[in-house]
């Protein structure tokens, strides 16, 4: 009885070792609860210092270099055991920990919408009308964090890093600065996981929809629409063809995962302030407004082109929503729209 008690207590005991405060942020004014995965860990080692790590972790749990990616540097990295588990997950931690050297080791977390996120040491804040931005100066420097540059196109917003100091802690310092009372927002830097080694999103983590409430099924995961100049647009999807001019592959927006998500929906409406638009180009007709309009008199019930020299516009309105799948031109980035 004796045994059995003292196993039960230290098995209690270490179990609640591993227990884990609940992760939150504040989202407009609202504290927004999160979850810690119970598969994928986050993880941040000194630069040039994976490799005891990475070994422990390929021995002990038989991972494999897929399920060990770094992320923006070699030292910052996503572990995925393989399967939902706890403890196991806790176990792997402790044993991380246990090599020393360790800048940072958590869960990765579960958002609101089911997408496994991580959050490293990036944040966002938005001063209220009124603090200053010596306020904001004060504040960075007593909680030591890094005030990293001003948003470049809105002078309140700034982007922040918590730094070492705050153990490189985003979402805690967002959160610490929220509660100050000086700020509209401030929110962590979230990195979405889910899609490394090119996995299909998850049915239950995406969202897929076209905007209507439906599943938008037009684009498989990394399809190729059979637009005929598809292939030229690089931004879009950069294989470093000779059709790209042998541009450097991956230097692109991703458009290809950004349409396993959404493809845009025809509820949202984008404004083109440019030379007009061709209300009859075949890529266009589908997706035009009935009811668009331009700022000049001269077409101020079409918004159609000033002149037959003048293209722009319809160009940049083919950048944002041609339709896509339709054999003729190019693809728009929300071709939904």
């Amino acid at each position: 009885m004796k045994r059995n008690l003292l196993f039960n207590l230290f098995f209690f005991g270490t179990f609640s070792g591993f227990a884990q405060t609940v992760p939150f942020y504040y989202y407009g004014n609202q504290k927004i609860p999160l979850k810690n995965s119970s598969q994928k860990i986050f993880l941040r080692l000194p630069v040039g210092e994976t490799g005891k790590a990475q070994n422990f972790l390929k021995t002990v749990y038989q991972l494999q270099d897929k399920d060990i990616q770094p992320l923006a540097t070699e030292n910052i990295m996503v572990i995925d055991l393989g399967k939902e588990d706890a403890v196991m997950l806790q176990q792997a931690i402790t044993g991380i920990k246990a090599l020393g050297g360790v800048v940072s080791v958590k869960p990765a977390i579960i958002a609101p919408d089911g997408k496994t996120v991580v959050i490293d040491d990036g944040f966002y804040v938005k001063l209220k009308q009124g603090v200053s931005v010596l306020q904001l100066q004060n504040l960075v420097a007593e909680k030591n964090c890094i005030l990293q540059k001003r948003y470049g196109y809105d002078d309140r917003t700034f982007i922040l890093k918590a730094g070492a100091a705050n153990d490189y802690d985003g979402m805690a310092m967002a959160n610490l600065f929220y509660q100050t009372g000086l700020f509209e927002y401030a929110e962590p830097d979230f990195q979405v996981v889910d899609k490394m080694n090119g996995e299909s999103p998850k049915k239950n983590s995406t969202r897929n929809l076209n905007g209507k409430g439906k599943q938008n099924t037009q684009f498989k995961t990394f399809s190729t629409p059979n637009d005929p100049l598809y292939n030229y647009q690089w931004w879009a999807k950069n294989d470093g063809s000779p059709l790209q001019y042998n541009g450097v592959v991956g230097a692109d927006i991703d458009l290809d995962e950004a349409w396993d998500i959404t493809q845009g929906s025809s509820s949202i409406r984008v404004a083109v302030i440019d030379e007009g638009v061709d209300r009859a180009h075949p890529d266009l007709i589908n997706n035009i407004d009935p009811l668009g309009f331009g700022i000049m008199a001269s077409v101020a019930t079409t918004g159609d082109i000033v002149s037959s020299s003048l293209s722009h516009g319809t160009s940049c309105a083919g950048i944002v929503a041609a339709q896509a799948n339709n054999s003729n031109g190019v693809a728009g980035v929300a071709p939904m729209c």
